[in-house]
C-alpha cells in the first residue's frame, strides 16, 4: 500500500507542477483578457492537464498487471468467498463504470475474498456494459448479480491478456488551437415549465434485478441546470417495509446515462407526508444531489429512477406494495440568473416485488429414441458406442441453466442379475458431443458428472445414451436391456437457483427394451397397405376385410432360412405368426382367416418354401390375411414373431416383432 500511495504522490505532483507553470505562463496575459476569452483559456490549460495527468499515469483506468491474464473457473454469487473473487474485484476496479467500492473494503488496492452486495451491483453494472453479449443471448432485459456462465466468458474474454506496458511520453507538440467549450449555462433566464410522467421500463421488481419503474421528462425553456432531484418512497403490506430489506440502492438515469447513485443506507426516513401508501407512517426521500445537469432551450430530456432489489426477499415481504413518487417540488433548478425555482409533477406509480425466476427442466424420452431393436454383439470383443436410447431435456420457464450431474439406470431384463457382466460402459453425448462417460457397476446406476451442459432459456436439448456391450460370454443369447432416466443431480439456472429449487417433471422416461444376440434376425417394419372391404361374392351383407403387409427381415451372424408359412396364433414353427385383434387391441379368436398367406417379394434367395438371407443381407416378405368375422365390428391385424432356422427346416427359435404398434395393420369396420 506505501508503493501504490508514494507513486499516486509523484504523479499528482508532476500534474500539479505542470498546472502551476502553466498558470505562470497565462497569469500576465489573462489581465488583459474578457471574462469568455479567459473562460476559453481556462478551458484550454484543464484539458492540456488531463494530458499530462494521462502521461504519468493519473487519471485513467487502473487495471492492476496483478489481474490479467486470469481466468474464472467457477460460478460466484452472493456469499461466495475465495482468491478468485479478488480477482474479479480487481477486475471490476480496473473500470471506473463497474468499481466495487470507491473506498474502504472491495475498493481499489483494498480487494477482499468476499462476494458482497458491492461485488454484485459492480458485476450487474458489467452486465449491462456488455448487454449484447452477456444478456441478450439469454433472453434477458434486466441484470442480475450472478456470475455465472455468460458473465464469466465475458469477463475471461476480457482478461485474457496482461495489460501492455505503458508508452514511454512523447515530445510536446505545437499547441492546437482550443476547443470550443462544453455545455455551459447562459446568463438568461431558464425554467422547466411541464413535467409529463412516461413510461416506466418495468413494472415490478424481481428479486436480484434493477428495473427503472418511475420515468419522467421535462420540457425546457431557455437555459437550465438541474442539480437536485427527490423521489420518495413508501411500502404497505403484511411483511416488513423497511428499505434495507427490499433494495441495495438507486440510480438516475437521465437520457440513458446514469448520472447519481444512492446506497440504501442514504435514503432518509421521516413522516414527509407524500406518499398516499403508507406502511408504518414514515417514508424514505431519495435525494440526488450535486447533479449540474444543463439543458438548453427546447431540450426535453428524459428522466428514470432505477431501484436496485436485494438478492434474497423474505416471502412474506414479498407481498408488500411499494409506491414511489414524484412531487411538484422535487426538481430544483438554476437558471443563468441565479434564480433557484422548483418543477415536478404529481406521480405515483406502486409496484411488487416477485421472486426471482427459478428454472424448470422437463425430461422425457425423445421421439428420435429407438424402439424395440435386436442388437449384434461380438462374442470376442467389446461392442462400442450402441445408441440406446434419447432423452429431450427442456427448460420451461425462461431461465437458462448449467447441468452437471444427471443420473441414468441401466437394467438387464433377462437372466442377468449384475449389469456389469453385460454393459463396461455407459456415456452420454450431445450431438456429436461426448459430455461424460461412467462404467456400469452391479444394479446399472450410471452417475454422469461434471457434464458441462448449458441449456438456454426454453430450449431443449436432446440428450443420447450409449453404451459397450461386454463380449456375449458374459450372459446368455437373447439378454434384453433398458435404459431409464433417474435423476438431475447437480445443476444451477443463471440467477443462482439449484437443484435444491428447480422442479424437474418427467414422461416417458424408459428406452425400448433391446435385445442382444451374435446371431440371428432382425425385424423391421416394411409398409402396411390400407385393408379393404372385400365382397365374398355370396350376399352384400356377407364380406371380409383384407390386410396387406410388407416385413423386412435382415440376418446378422450366419445364414438363416425363413420358411413361407403362416399361423394365427404365437409360434416358432411357421415364417410368420400374426393374431387378429378388435379395435382396443383384444385378441379376437372368432372368425376366419382362411387363406393367409405369407409371400416372398424380394431380397434373399428363394428356395421352394423357404428363403435363405445371406449374413448381412434383408429379404422383404409379404402377409395377407382376409379375415371374416363372426360379428360385425372394427378389426387390425398384428404380427407377432418371425420364425427362422439355420437350415430349411421347421424353425426352432422366433424373433419378436417389436415394438408391437410398428406391426399393427389399420383398423376396418367390417360386416359379418
Amino acid at each position: 500500500m506505501m508503493t501504490i500511495a508514494k507513486d499516486f504522490a509523484a504523479k499528482a505532483f508532476v500534474a500539479f507542477v505542470a498546472a502551476a507553470m502553466m498558470i505562470s505562463l497565462f497569469a500576465p496575459a489573462a489581465k488583459a483578457q474578457t471574462a469568455e476569452q479567459l473562460q476559453t483559456m481556462i478551458n484550454d490549460l484543464l484539458a492540456q492537464i488531463a494530458t499530462l495527468q494521462a502521461q504519468v499515469g493519473q487519471g485513467g483506468q487502473s487495471v492492476s498487471s496483478g489481474v490479467c491474464p486470469f481466468t474464472w473457473t467457477r460460478d460466484l454469487n452472493m456469499g461466495a468467498t475465495g482468491a478468485d473473487v479478488m480477482k474479479l474485484q480487481q477486475f471490476l476496479n480496473a473500470n471506473a463504470d463497474t468499481r466495487v467500492s470507491a473506498s474502504g473494503a472491495g475498493s481499489v488496492g483494498a480487494e477482499t475474498e468476499y462476494y458482497g452486495p458491492a461485488t454484485a451491483a459492480a458485476v450487474a453494472k458489467m452486465q449491462v456494459m456488455y448487454r449484447a453479449e452477456i444478456l441478450t443471448p439469454l433472453g434477458m432485459v434486466n441484470p442480475s448479480t450472478f456470475f455465472g456462465p455468460s458473465t464469466r466468458a465475458k469477463a475471461n474474454a476480457l482478461c485474457v491478456a496482461a495489460p501492455a506496458e505503458p508508452v514511454a511520453p512523447v515530445e510536446p507538440t505545437e499547441p492546437t488551437e482550443p476547443v470550443e467549450p462544453g455545455v455551459t449555462l447562459g446568463d438568461g433566464e431558464g425554467s422547466i415549465d411541464t413535467v409529463n410522467q412516461t413510461s416506466a421500463d418495468e413494472t415490478t421488481l424481481r428479486e436480484g434485478e434493477s428495473s427503472g419503474l418511475l420515468a419522467f421528462e421535462a420540457e425546457v425553456t431557455g437555459d437550465v441546470s438541474v442539480n437536485r432531484v427527490d423521489v420518495y418512497m413508501d411500502g404497505n403490506g403484511t411483511g416488513s417495509t423497511r428499505a434495507e430489506n427490499y433494495f441495495q440502492g438507486a440510480s438516475l438515469i437521465v437520457d440513458g446515462e446514469e448520472v447519481a447513485t444512492l446506497d440504501v443506507s442514504d435514503w432518509t426516513e421521516d413522516t414527509y407526508g407524500k406518499v398516499a401508501v403508507h406502511g408504518n407512517g414514515n417514508e424514505y426521500r431519495l435525494r440526488f444531489t450535486g447533479l449540474d445537469l444543463i439543458f438548453a432551450d427546447g431540450d426535453v430530456p428524459q428522466f428514470q429512477v432505477v431501484l436496485d432489489a436485494n438478492n434474497v426477499i423474505d416471502s412474506t415481504d414479498q407481498t408488500a406494495t411499494w409506491a414511489i413518487t414524484l412531487e411538484t417540488d422535487s426538481i430544483r433548478t438554476v437558471d443563468g440568473q441565479g434564480f433557484t425555482d422548483t418543477a415536478g409533477g404529481d406521480y405515483e406509480p406502486t409496484f411488487g416485488i416477485d421472486a426471482l425466476l427459478v428454472a424448470e427442466l422437463a425430461v422425457t424420452e425423445s421421439d428420435e429414441s429407438p424402439d424395440d431393436t435386436t442388437f449384434e454383439v461380438s462374442d470376442t470383443a467389446t461392442t462400442k458406442d450402441v445408441t440406446v436410447a434419447m432423452f429431450d431435456v427442456r427448460e420451461k420457464n425462461g431461465v437458462a441453466v448449467t447441468v452437471e450431474d444427471m443420473t441414468f439406470t441401466v437394467t438387464a431384463t433377462n437372466t442377468i442379475t449384475n449389469e456389469s457382466l453385460v454393459v463396461k460402459t455407459a456415456s452420454i453425448w450431445d450431438g456429436s458431443t461426448k459430455l461424460a462417460s461412467k462404467s456400469v457397476t452391479n444394479l446399472g446406476v450410471v452417475l454422469f458428472e461434471n457434464m458441462g451442459l448449458e441449456i438456454g432459456a426454453d430450449e431443449t436439448v436432446a440428450l443420447t445414451v450409449k453404451l459397450d456391450f461386454a463380449d456375449s460370454d458374459a450372459y446368455v443369447e437373447g439378454e434384453t436391456v433398458t435404459v431409464a432416466y433417474t435423476s438431475v443431480d447437480d445443476v444451477v439456472d443463471e440467477n443462482g437457483n439449484t437443484e435444491d429449487d428447480i422442479t424437474t417433471t418427467v414422461g416417458p422416461v424408459t428406452s425400448g427394451t433391446h435385445t442382444l444376440r451374435t446371431t440371428g434376425i432382425a425385424v423391421t417394419a416394411g409398409t402396411f397397405t390400407a385393408p379393404a372391404m372385400v365382397s365374398d361374392g355370396v350376399t352384400t351383407a356377407n364380406n371380409y376385410g383384407n390386410y396387406v403387409m410388407n416385413v423386412e427381415v435382415a440376418a446378422f451372424g450366419d445364414n438363416y432360412y425363413v420358411p413361407l408359412t403362416t399361423n394365427r396364433g404365437a409360434t416358432t414353427t411357421v415364417g410368420v405368426a400374426y393374431q387378429i385383434e378388435d379395435s382396443n387391441g383384444t385378441i379376437v379368436s372368432t372368425g376366419t382367416s382362411t387363406g393367409a398367406a405369407f409371400g416372398y417379394v424380394s431380397g434373399g434367395t428363394k428356395t421352394g418354401q423357404y428363403v435363405k438371407i445371406t449374413d448381412g443381407g434383408t429379404a422383404i416378405f409379404k402377409l395377407t390375411v382376409p379375415f371374416d368375422p363372426a360379428s360385425t365390428g372394427t378389426y387390425r391385424v398384428q404380427i407377432l414373431s418371425i420364425g427362422y432356422d439355420l437350415a430349411a427346416t421347421t424353425p426352432s427359435v422366433a424373433e419378436t416383432a417389436e415394438p408391437a404398434s410398428d406391426f399393427e395393420a389399420d383398423n376396418l369396420y367390417v360386416t359379418s
